[in-house]
């Protein structure tokens, strides 16, 4: 792994951090859970500061498929499944939406596994703390363990949480149970160190000179 050099960005650094996030729990799923955690990182930061577009790097770079999903303007029934009574089974059953479908286990008419065929994919939460409790609720059961209303994540499946925090107005503070079951990264917006890694990284892509010497 190369070296991070001093001045680059806080960015780059919580990159770092959720790579190892990610890694760890590749290592708990793989060992059926007798190894390494279930770790489930949430970027922090006010609005424009790149926290949306680091987990699409991420995801770029491990060649994975991105599911983007923003709590804001869900219903807890999006995330959860709408509950529908099987009458043959005798049953509450949840039908789940296709976005969900995409990070959720499948199964054939005989039970067995189906795998989707890709290398991996990035469940991100966007804006996690603008969603309803009741939606934040329904999150945590996939934050704590995997789970939601008895469909399991897929194992190649690795969430990414990221919200605004007291920086913007129109949040909802995390519950107890769910702020302290999860790795949290602040975004660092006012050091010089910051300052001098962005424009790093906005020369690396090839934002004008003007925006670049606003900052």
């Amino acid at each position: 792994m190369n070296g991070i050099k001093a001045y680059t960005s806080t960015l780059e650094v919580i990159k770092l951090g959720v790579m190892i996030c990610i890694d760890m729990t590749r290592t708990y799923i793989q060992s059926k859970g007798k190894d390494g955690a279930a770790m489930v990182p949430v970027i922090w930061g006010g609005v424009g500061l790149g926290k949306s577009q680091l987990g699409q790097q991420i995801t770029a770079q491990l060649g994975y498929e991105l599911v983007d999903l923003r709590t804001s303007d869900k219903d807890p029934t999006d995330i959860g499944g709408l509950p529908c009574p099987n009458t043959d089974k005798g049953e509450l059953t949840y039908l789940q939406s296709a976005l969900m479908e995409r990070v959720l286990k499948q199964y054939d008419s005989k039970g067995k596994y189906i795998p989707k065929k890709r290398k991996g994919c990035i469940f991100m939460m966007d804006e996690k703390d603008r969603a309803t409790m009741e939606v934040q609720n329904v999150t945590l059961q996939l934050d704590l363990d995997r789970t939601i209303n008895g469909r399991e994540l897929d194992d190649d499946v690795y969430i990414i949480g990221a919200g605004n925090a007291d920086s913007d107005t129109g949040t909802t503070p995390l519950s107890s149970a769910a702020a302290t079951r999860l790795i949290h990264f602040y975004v660092d917006s006012t050091s010089n160190a910051a300052v001098k890694g962005w424009q790093s990284w906005a020369t690396d892509q090839g934002l004008p000179s003007w925006s670049i010497a606003f900052a």
